[in-house]
């Protein structure tokens, strides 16, 4: 045993007194956690979205108290779904077709794996506007610990020695590390601009500058200028040199 737990002649007891102490720590580690989202879940709209991303109770549900957490949803995001191109008054009929697609054919699977299989039925079913309501239920912050985790990795990335990585290439790197679903042909179009591929099949590197980079050019040392006063000093030396030679020639001989 550790800490102190082990009691002379009976580990029994030091077994006893240390599953006392977690159950102490995972108590106030409830009653914490407890307290902390005690709003997020009294919120109306946290409530809508739970009940609406939950299909498996679908089949016990009627359609129009899963409606009238639609209607929530609506009313918390109104000018984003608007934006986003969702109309309004198609979500009653396309919630039915949801509802009824779900209880004939997704009844005994869970919600993580119904919801990708409705976005794949998204045009086949007709119910593009309903999902636009999923999306923003999926997405549905329940906490900030995401944006925290990513805004530190932002600043050991954009370091003193990378101040000149650009917003586009500082983007993708957050992208790419956040990204957990790494999928190789989804960045395909990504990796092809830095590779060719020959016919034989061989693969060789080429410039990592994309088409149309201009490369940086480089400048031209300049030549040191000579001040006004320098430039009066030489010539004064010049002339005194001059003068000095002509009062020193040689006289010649005869």
């Amino acid at each position: 045993m550790y800490d102190g737990y082990l009691v002379q002649g009976s580990a029994k007891r030091a077994l006893t007194r240390a599953k006392n102490d977690v159950l102490k720590i995972l108590d106030g580690l409830e009653t914490s956690m407890i307290k902390r989202f005690s709003d997020m879940i009294e919120d109306p709209v946290f409530k809508a979205v739970s009940t609406f991303l939950d299909t498996t109770s679908y089949r016990l549900k009627e359609i129009d108290a899963i409606f009238e957490t639609v209607k929530v949803i609506c009313k918390k995001f109104e000018d984003a779904l608007k934006t986003n191109g969702c109309v309004i008054d198609k979500l009653k009929n396309e919630l039915t077709v949801l509802h009824t697609y779900v209880v004939r054919f997704l009844s005994n699977s869970s919600s993580s794996k119904s919801w990708p299989q409705l976005f794949l039925k998204k045009y086949s079913l007709g119910i593009g506007n309903i999902l636009h309501i999923a999306e923003i239920g999926i997405v549905f912050p329940l906490s900030n610990a995401e944006a925290e985790r990513v805004y530190s990795f932002l600043w050991r990335v954009f370091s003193k020695e990378r101040t000149s990585l650009s917003n586009d290439s500082l983007e993708n790197i957050l992208r790419l590390r956040n990204d957990t679903d790494f999928d190789p042909e989804r960045y395909k179009k990504a990796v092809d601009p830095f590779l060719t591929v020959i016919p034989d099949g061989i693969v060789r590197k080429r410039a990592r500058r994309p088409d149309g980079h201009r490369y940086p050019v480089k400048r031209k040392l300049k030549k040191p200028t000579e001040s006004a006063s320098t430039t009066r000093i030489l010539s004064e030396l010049v002339t005194d040199s001059s003068e000095s030679q002509s009062d020193f020639e040689p006289v010649s001989r005869t």
